[in-house]
């Protein structure tokens, strides 16, 4: 297994996994398998200056529920992350 996985929540809540659209109980099993790895999380979110759908809130307390690290970007393609304090910097 990949030692991340990339989230893709869109402005309506629909969420996508490496592409892939799937469910909150997906995602819940994906991470659970994740979290045995040591693996994190990319997340992005569409429209995030906007009030988050649901399932934004969902994916993020999944995060903390299965104890993943998690990187934010600002990108759809996850080619940066935001730092600690919102600056974007270029994913090596």
């Amino acid at each position: 297994m990949k030692s991340h996985i990339q989230v893709q929540v869109n402005a309506s809540g629909e969420v996508r996994v490496d592409g892939v659209l799937t469910t909150i109980e997906q995602l819940d099993l994906r991470f659970g398998d994740l979290a045995k790895v040591g693996g994190h999380v990319w997340y992005y979110r569409e429209a995030a200056q906007r009030e988050p759908p649901a399932n934004a809130m969902r994916v993020l307390e999944l995060v903390v529920k299965h104890r993943l690290g998690i990187t934010m970007s600002s990108k759809p393609d996850f080619s940066d992350y935001i730092d600690a304090c919102g600056v974007s910097h270029p994913r090596s």
